[in-house]
């Protein structure tokens, strides 16, 4: 008999009828084998882990068997981008691996092969038990793997002696499970997504008043003119859940120029007198790429997600939510400053100094029509934000998401 132990978050599949200690080491490769998997869920396909929980009596030992293949069959029905690994599966493979020690093969060979046959995202938990009453209890439960908790739950209580209440309430469950589960997203939407943003600032600001110096009246007058503009284009590709690649490209360009007319400027020596000083920067630079400071398995991973959200109410049922950060690119500022006047002269000496910049994505779009459960997702739009610095952005998006065939 073979139940689910949870130790410290990790599934361990524990018999009861183990006892030599070769069978207590492959015991111990079970135990390493999902610990291993639980690590390997970045942008794969997913996998649905079916493991049982039953006595060695009449009823759930005639019952567990079948409940097992009803929801083994609806889960690659209801999701047939995951791939699904039963109970028996597992046995069978410990049983090969098992042979290959009896055989002298090298066992770690094995488990690799193990570890990449069954890297579990969702652990399906389905439990058969003798009740009072000539009843048997049904649970059936799922678990997302690796956070460990539950996102779909079932149970029924139903006379034990009638197979086909029994097998309707299986089907009940699973049906109850499947609906659970499509409420999130289990195959994943795949697909191009473009995103655009065009980001203008063109200000001018004025500061005048009159000021008096020398027995007559003059003006202070201060101008200062700002245009910037950064052009981001990403083309990204939607691989798994959340997971994107791609590229992107940007240019920005910035110019800020003050100019200071003071009628009145008051020198050290306390005196006073006419003196205009003047203060530009610019900057300009290209630049590529998406950073890789992430990283899985020992390998960068491009810092790109693309998320989904959805929410349950209404026609409009889902958010898309896309975020990443460009490779730094290091560029030249350049400035200079002067000023002439009655004192405090400042001569014209051009200066350079290095400046690094990355163009940070982050942008929400929606809420959008449409459902988990479509085959396609698919929109274009574009939007105006002015935030509280002046700066206008056009932001596009143009993205078209499938998870039929993956």
């Amino acid at each position: 008999m073979c139940y689910p132990e949870i130790i410290k978050g990790v599934v361990v599949i524990v018999s009861d009828t183990v006892n030599s200690n070769k069978m207590k080491k492959l015991h111990s490769f079970a135990f390493l084998i999902f610990l291993f998997s639980a690590k390997s869920l970045f942008a794969q396909k997913p996998h649905f882990a079916i493991t049982t929980e039953y006595e060695g009596t009449k009823y759930s030992l005639v019952y567990i068997v079948p409940f097992e293949k009803i929801m083994s069959k609806s889960l690659k029905d209801e999701f047939p981008c995951a791939d699904v690994v039963t109970t028996n599966d597992i046995r069978i493979r410990l049983g090969q691996l098992r042979d290959m020690e009896l055989q002298g093969k090298d066992i770690p060979a094995g488990l690799n092969n193990f570890d990449k046959a069954f890297p579990h995202d969702y652990w399906v938990y389905l439990a058969v038990h003798d009740y009072i009453e000539g009843k048997v209890q049904l649970e059936a439960r799922c678990y997302n793997y690796k956070k460990f908790n539950i996102i779909a739950d079932a149970g029924s209580l139903v006379a034990a002696n009638n197979e086909g209440s029994v097998t309707d309430a299986c089907k009940k469950l699973s049906k109850k499970l499947m609906d659970e589960l499509n409420q999130k997203e289990i195959c994943a939407f795949k697909g191009p997504v473009s995103i655009t943003v065009t980001s203008i600032k063109d200000s001018t600001e004025l500061v005048e008043y009159s000021v008096y110096c020398n027995q007559s009246d003059q003006q202070y007058r201060k101008e200062t003119v700002i245009k910037n503009s950064t052009i981001n284009d990403w083309k990204l590709q939607r691989k798994g859940i959340s997971w994107a690649e791609g590229t992107m490209t940007f240019t920005t360009s910035e110019s800020t120029k003050v100019t200071e007319e003071d009628g009145c400027h008051k020198c050290k020596t306390g005196n006073e007198g006419g003196r205009i000083y003047t203060n530009e920067k610019s900057f300009y630079i290209e630049g590529s790429g998406i950073s890789h400071e992430s990283f899985y398995k020992g390998k960068p991973q491009e810092d790109t997600r693309i998320e989904l959200e959805f929410v349950a109410e209404g026609t409009l049922n889902y958010y898309i939510i896309a975020k990443g950060t460009s490779l730094p690119v290091t560029g030249e500022e350049k400035s200079f400053e002067e000023a002439q006047g009655t004192c405090d002269n400042i001569p014209r000496v051009p200066k350079t100094k290095p400046r690094e910049v990355r163009i940070p994505l982050w942008v929400v779009f929606g809420p959008y029509p449409g459902k988990i459960t479509d085959d396609v997702l698919q929109h274009k739009e574009s939007k105006v934000i002015t935030n509280l610095n002046g700066e206008k952005s056009t932001i596009t998006i143009d993205f078209r998401l499938s998870r039929k065939d993956n």
